[in-house]
């Protein structure tokens, strides 16, 4: 995507930024998995604004090299198209990590132990059949990676039957979602999002997918 790409689709975030709430509900409209809520509504603004604006348009210029491989590997995985969100939130469609990719600050809460486009740590990468050692780590294939991603996003919806506590679980562990909806007797992720039992991650990347379906 050519830079003056680029400045166009900061400059229409920044036109929604001003005025949230109909292009909200468009692209609501467009991806009805996503429900109107107050946590995704935050979430979508804050994405829409400041650095989080910048972000989000820069990603989005680098997703045109890897939507092919994204939408294709969520395709046959049969899993939801939106969340090719994840690894915008994630790591603004950087390779993170390899050679002379882009690190740019992210978005996603937690630290920063994942590497490749979706930022698998070691422990995870290992137990999806990637190798990660001294001499290789193939996080930063992006086809293995994307396939480890599609296995362990499976994985979590098995489980819990539900993409946002599968969501949260991606980035907090399912121990640590099994932990919240135990304690707060709740299976709402953005319930258990608003009383901080989980992080915001899940909100996030649900924003995440309804603003690029109001850029496309």
């Amino acid at each position: 995507m050519t830079l003056p790409a680029q400045l166009t689709l900061v400059l229409a975030l920044s036109s929604q930024a001003a005025t949230p709430a109909p292009a909200l509900s468009k692209a609501i409209r467009a991806v009805p998995d996503i429900p109107r809520h107050p946590v995704i509504q935050s979430e979508y603004v804050a994405l829409s604004n400041g650095q989080h604006r910048a972000f989000f348009a820069r990603g989005l210029a680098r997703r045109a090299q890897w939507a092919d491989l994204v939408d294709h590997a969520l395709e046959s995985a049969a899993l939801p198209s939106w969340l090719a969100a994840v690894p915008l939130v994630e790591s603004s469609y950087a390779n993170w990590g390899a050679p002379g990719a882009a690190e740019p600050q992210r978005t996603a809460p937690g630290t920063v132990l994942g590497r490749g486009l979706w930022m698998f740590i070691p422990q995870t990468a290992r137990q999806y059949g990637l190798r990660v050692d001294e001499q290789v780590d193939e996080r930063l294939d992006p086809e293995l990676e994307t396939a480890a991603a599609m296995a362990l996003l499976t994985d979590l919806h098995d489980e819990f039957g539900d993409w946002g506590l599968a969501l949260a679980a991606y980035n907090q562990g399912a121990r640590a979602v099994r932990k919240a909806i135990h304690s707060s007797d709740s299976r709402s992720v953005l319930r258990l999002i608003e009383l901080g039992a989980l992080s915001p991650y899940a909100a996030r990347v649900m924003a995440a997918a309804l603003l690029m379906e109001s850029t496309q």
